[in-house]
C-alpha cells in the first residue's frame, strides 16, 4: 500500500515536494531535488488522501504565489483513477477530488500544470482497449474541475507519457510520445485559454525512437 504525502517548508510555507509512502514506512520521493534520507527525516509530512488504497505516480506543480496542486493515480479495487488535491497558501489543502469517472479501464501516468491566474490542467494516459489516449481535465478558479475528462487529440495512434507546462495566462503546452512508423516520436499541442487545443504537431523523433520526454514552459 502506498499513499500520497507532501512536505512544506516551515520557514517560507512553500510546498516543495510530494512523495509516496509505503505501509512499511519507506518513503519514495518525487523529483524534489533533495536526498531520500532528508525526506525520511522531515517531520512535517502531511497525508493528502483520506482512503487507504494504493497510490502511484504522484506529480506536483506550484504557482508563484505559494499555491500548489498534486495529482496521482489511485487504485479503487479494480482499476486506477486520477485524483487531485489543491493547496492554497493561506488555507492549506482541500479535499482530494476524483477528476475522471470512466471506470472501464485504467487511467495512469498523470501530470499537472498550474497557472498564475488560478487555473490548472491535469493530463494522463488512458487505455481504450486498443490504443492509449491523452486525456485532460481543467480546473477553473470559479467553477472548479470540469464534470468530465476529454481527449487532447484523436484516439489513434497510441499516445503515452504526457508532460504539461502552463504560463501565467492560463495557456498550456502538452507533449507526449506517439507511435510513428513503428517507433515513438514526440508530438505537442498548445492549449489556448478561452479557445481550446491546437492541432498536434510533430516536434521530434520522426526518424528514430524517442523516450524520456520532459517539458518546461516559462511564466510569460
Amino acid at each position: 500500500m502506498r499513499n500520497v504525502w507532501f512536505i512544506r517548508n516551515s520557514l517560507t510555507g512553500a510546498l516543495f515536494c510530494a512523495f509516496l509512502a509505503g505501509c512499511s514506512g519507506q518513503f519514495y520521493q518525487i523529483d524534489d531535488g533533495q536526498s531520500d534520507a532528508f525526506i525520511r527525516s522531515a517531520p512535517a509530512a502531511i497525508r493528502l488522501q483520506s482512503g487507504y488504497e494504493r497510490a502511484r505516480a504522484a506529480s506536483l506543480a506550484s504557482d508563484g504565489n505559494g499555491n500548489s496542486i498534486a495529482v496521482w493515480q489511485e487504485w479503487n479495487g479494480s482499476r486506477y483513477n486520477i485524483w487531485v488535491n489543491r493547496n492554497f497558501y493561506s488555507s492549506g489543502w482541500e479535499t482530494a477530488t476524483l477528476i475522471e469517472s470512466d471506470d472501464s479501464i485504467d487511467a495512469t501516468a498523470p501530470e499537472v500544470g498550474i497557472s498564475g491566474d488560478g487555473s490548472a490542467i491535469a493530463v494522463w494516459q488512458y487505455w481504450t482497449g486498443s490504443a492509449y489516449q491523452i486525456r485532460f481535465n481543467r480546473y477553473d478558479p470559479v467553477s472548479g474541475w470540469s464534470a468530465s475528462a476529454a481527449q487532447v487529440a484523436a484516439s489513434s495512434p497510441s499516445k503515452i507519457s504526457p508532460e504539461i507546462g502552463m504560463d501565467s495566462q492560463g495557456n498550456a503546452m502538452v507533449a507526449w510520445l506517439q507511435v510513428e512508423a513503428g517507433h515513438f516520436a514526440v508530438y505537442a499541442s498548445r492549449y489556448v485559454s478561452g479557445s481550446g487545443w491546437d492541432t498536434p504537431s510533430l516536434i521530434g523523433g520522426a526518424a528514430a525512437e524517442s523516450s524520456n520526454l520532459q517539458l518546461a514552459v516559462d511564466s510569460e
